[in-house]
């Protein structure tokens, strides 16, 4: 990459070197726009660069809630996406294979979704798995990990009914680089509650769990509310876990929600404070 750097630096220094001889044995009839040459090949580079900095920053000046963005359930080739991309977003023990994710997807489908931009190319996913009381228990309390999680250790779509808690075990919005993606994630955060229902009723739902397997993922955690479980002794994974009520999200999404986001929040939230038992 220096190396590049010096033969760009070298060529640009021959060609206005060669521009100022030009100019040098130019008649005047045509010295002017030699120089005007000139100028354009110093100047270029600052163009350029100023240039990249307005259209970067305009891709972020168009508004949050007017994201062109979709978030859809996944299907069986959206899990080898997933899977392959979480190889560049995630390390060592949080880079789950392919067919665990497999054996996930087939015990329950209901909970993995992905994010799509305006042309239809992925740049996104969340996963929720439903797990049983028991299993969910032993995670928790560290006693396993990730890896342990088989598909026999998620309650199946036709037992949505014994659904209380559910624990994020991933999210992920990148952009072209694997880097992050804002309006991605706040358009699936938004969508948050609606992505529930595919899962379970909203107002039997007590409990979001999920790990900071990042310090962006940690810092976004605790900005939306979620709260750290202490232990006496570290995690099997050595990561934070943390949790928050699904009504207490719900309200922390709502502040920072506008427009239809806002409304549908509203409306969730309702139902959410009709039911007793929360």
């Amino acid at each position: 990459m220096r190396t590049i750097n010096r033969w760009k630096i070298f060529i640009a220094g021959l060609a206005i070197l060669s521009s100022i001889v030009t100019i040098i044995i130019s008649p005047p009839s045509i010295r002017f726009g030699c120089i005007f040459i000139l100028i354009g090949i110093i100047l270029y580079p600052t163009a350029n660069k100023l240039l990249t900095k307005i259209q970067k920053r305009s891709e972020y000046d168009i508004g949050l809630p007017r994201a062109p963005y979709r978030v859809l359930p996944a299907n069986a080739d959206d899990i080898r996406w997933i899977a392959s991309t979480a190889q560049y977003v995630y390390s060592g023990l949080d880079i789950m294979p392919l067919k665990l994710m497999e054996d996930w997807y087939n015990a329950n489908p209901t909970g993995f979704f992905i994010i799509r931009d305006r042309d239809g190319h992925l740049c996104g996913n969340l996963d929720i798995l439903p797990l049983k009381p028991d299993v969910l228990s032993r995670f928790l309390h560290g006693d396993i990990i990730e890896l342990d999680l088989q598909g026999n250790c998620l309650l199946r779509p036709e037992e949505s009914i014994k659904i209380e808690y559910l624990y994020v075990e991933s999210f992920v919005a990148v952009s072209e680089g694997y880097k992050g993606n804002p309006l991605a994630a706040y358009t699936c955060l938004m969508k948050f509650p609606e992505i529930i229902k595919y899962i379970c009723d909203p107002s039997q739902l007590k409990t979001i769990y999920a790990i900071g397997a990042s310090e962006a993922g940690i810092r976004l955690m605790k900005d939306l509310g979620f709260n750290e479980i202490e232990y006496n002794k570290k995690r099997k994974d050595d990561h934070k876990m943390f949790f928050i009520n699904f009504d207490v999200l719900c309200r922390n999404l709502l502040l920072r929600a506008d427009g239809e986001d806002r409304s549908k929040l509203f409306r969730m939230l309702k139902v959410i404070d009709e039911n007793p038992a929360l």
